[in-house]
């Protein structure tokens, strides 16, 4: 058996700060199969581990950020690797 991971880049925007890095990156753990997120004011780029749909992924994040407010504008798989499960 295997567990697909993803690293995903994602573009937000309402990232002003080193303080709204920070938040992000909490909102970012909330999210289902988030399993790491590194945040900086040029965007994030996310560990993603399970089954993956683009569009119910978007939505969970917009969701996450909106609090803070905070948006999602792309979201772009950069790497799929499958990994052995013990």
């Amino acid at each position: 058996m295997t567990a697909v991971r993803r690293v995903l880049q994602l573009r937000l925007t309402g990232l002003v700060a080193v303080h709204a890095a920070r938040a992000a990156h909490t909102a970012l753990g909330s999210v289902a199969g988030v399993i790491s997120a590194t945040v900086s004011l040029a965007g994030a780029e996310v560990d993603f581990e399970g089954p993956f749909e683009a569009e119910p992924f978007a939505a969970a994040v917009r969701v996450a950020l909106a609090p803070l407010g905070m948006g999602l504008t792309s979201v772009t798989v950069v790497q799929d690797r499958a990994l052995p499960q013990l």
